[in-house]
């Protein structure tokens, strides 16, 4: 007689006094997988979107358990990223920046990020070196709203300035934007002061050169925002969880200040800092995306010239609406 044959049911019998909590807990949590798109932006910007994104993800393990990034290896269109984002198979995170243009049927959602401190919207101004002196007299609204600046032919800043009567050269590719400076077709290209500098230094000047306007800026609230699938929405839950633990700690503000340092030091003591408002945004969220980067980066001595709409302003966005990076859209 095998004695041996009982000990299975009493093994059966042990593991169903066991209690199913312990067991649950004993259970390895599944990966979440982040699947990343981060092209479009400038190097400097890819580095701290990844860093952030990275560093709330981390912050999130303890409630939302463990993650993998990947990024997505190549550049889309935007028609193309936007599909594949809503699809989520291949790619669902992205940042954004303001886009007001996609209907609310969107396939894709999009939650408001401060993570950039606001500054997206602030402007420098790229000239011609000849045109410094005559840009020395740009001291008010009258004299800005004789200029015209250039850019891109579907940007959405394009209706920010024609709502405040500036006449906007519209390009359709991005690579002749400087040429066309160049040859005066426009006056200036406002450009984002964390990447006027490096986007001048790998262009190859022709006849003249060009140079940031070390004197004049313009502002007008930009905000980003964190995109990603409908049928997703545990990721924003988890980054914006691990954002808001990162501010707490002071840690997501030592990140941004690694990062954006520099444009402290960007202005003359005395520039002039023109101020658009942004029409689809509301007069509050205008005012108080103003106020965080002007206390964060404006020196005391800069001169600000609020510049009044010149036409009526389409209705503010009842909700945020995602954008492609600096790039792809602008």
């Amino acid at each position: 007689m095998n004695l041996h044959r009982p000990l299975p049911i009493l093994a059966l019998t042990l593991l169903a006094l066991i209690p199913f909590e312990y067991v649950a807990a004993t259970t390895p949590e599944p990966t979440r997988h982040i699947k990343l798109y981060n092209e479009g932006w400038s190097e400097p910007l890819q580095k701290y979107n990844l860093q952030i994104l990275r560093a709330a993800l981390n912050a999130s393990q303890e409630k939302f358990g463990p993650y993998e990034m990947s990024i997505y290896p190549e550049e889309l269109s935007l028609d193309r990223a936007d599909a594949v984002l809503s699809e989520g198979k291949e790619i669902n995170c992205r940042i954004d920046s303001f886009r007001p243009d996609l209907s609310k049927d969107s396939k894709f959602q999009s939650t408001p990020l401060s993570t950039h401190a606001y500054v997206m919207g602030l402007r420098a101004m790229v000239i011609r070196q000849d045109y410094h002196t005559e840009m020395m007299n740009l001291n008010s609204v009258e004299a800005l709203l004789k200029l015209s600046p250039g850019q891109g032919f579907e940007w959405p800043e394009v209706n920010i300035y024609t709502q405040h009567g500036l006449q906007v050269k519209k390009i359709r590719r991005l690579g002749r934007i400087l040429p066309m400076l160049e040859r005066k077709r426009f006056d200036f290209f406002p450009l984002s002061v964390m990447e006027a500098t490096q986007f001048l230094s790998e262009y190859k000047n022709g006849e003249h050169e060009l140079i940031v306007d070390p004197n004049h800026y313009i502002f007008y609230a930009m905000p980003q925002y964190l995109a990603y699938p409908k049928n997703q929405p545990d990721i924003e839950k988890r980054i914006t969880y691990g954002l808001k633990k990162l501010y707490d700690s002071g840690e997501l503000q030592k990140i941004t200040a690694s990062h954006f340092a520099y444009i402290n030091n960007a202005f003359n003591r005395k520039a002039h800092i023109f101020v658009l408002n942004n029409p689809y945004l509301s007069p509050s969220q205008n005012d108080d995306i103003y106020n965080d980067t002007a206390t964060q980066y404006f020196n005391d001595g800069a001169i600000i010239h609020r510049v009044p709409s010149a036409s009526p302003s389409p209705s503010p966005s009842p909700s945020p609406s995602p954008s492609p990076s600096e790039h792809n859209g602008q």
